[in-house]
């Protein structure tokens, strides 16, 4: 459930930078979208590992903390995207975006059974 608060945000900043550099820089696509990828990978899984870990091990459950995981979770799929981005070849721009429409289509899904 608290993944579908990261898919949007993370999909919307990528975006919005490819549209503002895009122009004026020369942005590699195939890297760009692998970067986009994996950040929302990485900040789809911790916010899972993050929150059970600190609930099961603590015996806890406050809210701060869930804004916390989350605020963790986009930083570091942020920066584990720009790493990607700056130092992998990546992998084609086709193949980032089909995986990410099939994450979409699976929140949504989940959204829709949950609701």
């Amino acid at each position: 459930e608290h993944q579908k608060m990261v898919v949007l945000p993370v999909i919307g900043w990528w975006i919005i930078c490819f549209l503002a550099r895009g122009l004026s820089n020369q942005i590699i696509v195939r890297k760009w979208f692998t970067g986009l990828l994996v950040s929302l990978i990485v900040s789809i899984l911790t916010i899972p590992f993050s929150f059970y870990f600190y609930s099961e091990a603590f015996g806890a459950h406050l809210l701060i903390i869930d804004i916390f995981i989350l605020f963790l979770a986009v930083t570091l799929g942020q920066c584990m995207g720009i790493h990607f981005y700056r130092h992998a070849k990546g992998i084609p721009a086709y193949t980032s975006i089909i995986i990410i429409i099939i994450i979409i289509i699976i929140i949504i899904i989940l959204i829709l059974l949950v609701d």
